[in-house]
């Protein structure tokens, strides 16, 4: 389980270099975009996972999360939502990346 969360912090720094690329290669307002979103979303993990209260009730971070999400958690849904966003930052910066070196 310990190898999962290092493969999922190293896509959120890789997403995070990405959106600097970007802002590197004059791409500034989705670039800003994406790295604004990469960050809010790492902060809302941390805060999440400090003040979650799963210890001790005999669920994982997982399944606390997933109950939370099924809930309608603000903070979950919140989490969510930004994932989602940076995914598709992500996917449109790969095809704009892409289409430009077939040019």
């Amino acid at each position: 389980m310990e190898s999962l969360w290092i493969v999922y912090w190293i896509g959120i720094f890789a997403s995070f270099v990405f959106a600097c690329y970007n802002i590197i290669k004059k791409r500034l307002v989705s670039g800003t975009l994406h790295a604004l979103i990469t960050i809010a979303f790492t902060a809302l993990s941390v805060i999440i996972g400090i003040n979650s209260g799963y210890t001790g009730k005999g669920q994982d971070e997982f399944t606390y999360f997933v109950n939370r999400l099924f809930s309608l958690k603000f903070d979950s849904v919140l989490l969510v939502v930004l994932f989602v966003l940076m995914l598709g930052f992500n996917i449109y910066h790969i095809a704009v990346f892409y289409e430009q070196s077939n040019v």
